[in-house]
């Protein structure tokens, strides 16, 4: 009768580990010379599944907007760049499972995220509006302080509501982490000529939120990988580099995100340095290490 039982518990938990294969993504780590006596295992390597680590890049802008601009240079092709040699480094890691918004030879939205904005539309207005509506009675019942330090550029519908999308989305499929990646400029008399600001800066959810405490550690810890090789912001507002934000959609406005969301602003796009594609290549991999050092402690 226990040799029944016992085989009937090995046969479901096959079928339960069969079907979490299916559904999850996973990796798989050998750890050798497990410190447990001999006399109680009958060896000494233990094979640990781990889901993986899901996070999603969104190379900022569009082909119907640019963003910034610079002579012959825009935003959203040096965005793109960019995050593509992130997405190679993270898809050869099987610790993680990469995705990415826009494809960066065309710039178009990928069709899961071309396809999610069109069918999920009205969904993604409720979503956008319960958001705001639970944002101000968390304002109203003293549970949230307003503090905004930063005024924020205004964004247009049709961007607010991709931008709200994508968090919708991530929070959908469970996303650990969402890197918005970005190339910042300022208003000035004379645009075609270089600014007097240069570094970069990164944005995280206000620490009030739900997501902040995951945001601003992983924001730290990529914020010490990039001062190895780049300046920090020399405007004066975004002086402590890690800034946190209320406003800014992509990070979870509204409290709007789950999980870890931040927006990387890796400099202003007038520094001639961003036009050398090994450059790119130093920063990409030094954003990577960031991301590894932060989920190696988990």
């Amino acid at each position: 009768m226990k040799l029944c039982i016992t085989f009937i518990v090995v046969i479901l938990t096959a079928i339960a580990l069969a079907v979490f294969f299916l559904r999850t993504p996973y990796s798989i780590r050998k750890i050798e010379s497990v410190n447990v006596p001999t006399s109680q295992v009958s060896t000494t390597s233990v094979v640990v599944i781990v889901p993986k680590i899901k996070i999603l890049l969104v190379p900022g802008h569009d082909l119907l907007d640019v963003g910034t601009t610079y002579r012959t240079i825009n935003e959203e092709l040096l965005t793109r760049k960019l995050a593509l040699n992130i997405y190679d480094l993270l898809k050869n890691d099987d610790a993680f499972e990469v995705m990415i918004t826009r494809d960066p030879k065309t710039g178009n939205y990928i069709d899961e995220f071309k396809n999610y904005f069109s069918e999920q539309r009205t969904a993604i207005s409720d979503f956008k509006l319960a958001s705001k509506k639970d944002m101000k009675e968390r304002l109203s019942n003293g549970d949230v302080e307003r503090d905004e330090p930063i005024s924020h550029n205004k964004t247009s519908a049709r961007v607010s509501n991709i931008l709200f999308g994508i968090n919708m989305w991530a929070n959908d499929n469970d996303i650990d982490l969402v890197l918005h990646i970005h190339f910042n400029n300022y208003t000035r008399a004379n645009l075609y000529n270089p600014g007097r600001y240069t570094g970069f800066s990164i944005y995280v959810p206000e620490h009030q939120y739900d997501n902040a405490s995951s945001s601003i550690e992983i924001a730290h810890i990529i914020e010490s990988k990039l001062k190895t090789f780049l300046k920090p912001s020399s405007l004066p507002i975004e002086k402590d580099t890690v800034i946190e934000s209320q406003d800014l959609i992509a990070i979870g406005a509204d409290n709007s995100r789950m999980n870890s969301s931040i927006l990387v602003e890796y400099g202003y796009i007038y520094q001639p340095e961003f036009t050398n594609a090994e450059i790119l290549g130093n920063i990409s991999k030094l954003t990577y290490d960031g991301i590894v050092d932060f989920y190696s402690k988990k």
